[in-house]
């Protein structure tokens, strides 16, 4: 891909920043908490799995960000 001179190709095209990083993790955290719940309430074990691992990987994200 060819960039402008000046252009700095590290940064993205529409700002991205740690915030919206920060925002996913919170979101998916919400999201897997309610979902696991959801499928352990409804005895889906597959369902509890999947978003006990959102809710593992949120929390991960959340310390790497600190």
């Amino acid at each position: 891909m060819r960039y402008r001179i000046g252009e700095d190709p590290t940064l993205s095209a529409w700002g991205a920043t740690d915030d919206f990083i920060l925002l996913s993790a919170v979101i998916g955290l919400v999201a897997g908490a309610v979902l696991t719940w959801l499928g352990w309430r409804g005895r889906q074990i597959w369902l509890t799995v999947w978003c006990g691992g959102l809710v593992i990987a949120s929390i991960a994200c959340l310390i790497w960000l600190r």
